[in-house]
């Protein structure tokens, strides 16, 4: 999908939001909802669009992502229980 494509999607989407919340509140925060919507989506579709042209050349994702979890996987692992640390029965 295209930038222009997906930040068009998120001014049809806060529209939306905004001219929903406008009418079950009240129209002065229908405009707030829709201005707060897409100044949270924009920076989103921005950073996944960037994140993707990024990581294009570097092959594919699955690589990329197997290579990146096996560090993470193993230092999540809680250490060998030792003996002397035994709780006693």
């Amino acid at each position: 999908m295209s930038a222009l494509r997906a930040l068009a999607g998120v001014a049809l989407a806060a529209a939306a939001g905004g001219l929903l919340f406008g009418a079950v509140y009240a129209p002065k925060d229908g405009v707030l909802m829709a201005v707060f919507m897409l100044g949270c989506g924009v920076p989103v579709v921005i950073a996944a669009h960037l994140l993707v042209r990024r990581s294009a050349p570097a092959g594919s994702l699955r690589v990329k992502k197997t290579s990146d979890d096996v560090p993470t996987i193993i230092s999540t692992l809680p250490p060998p229980m030792s003996t002397d640390n035994a709780v006693p029965p």
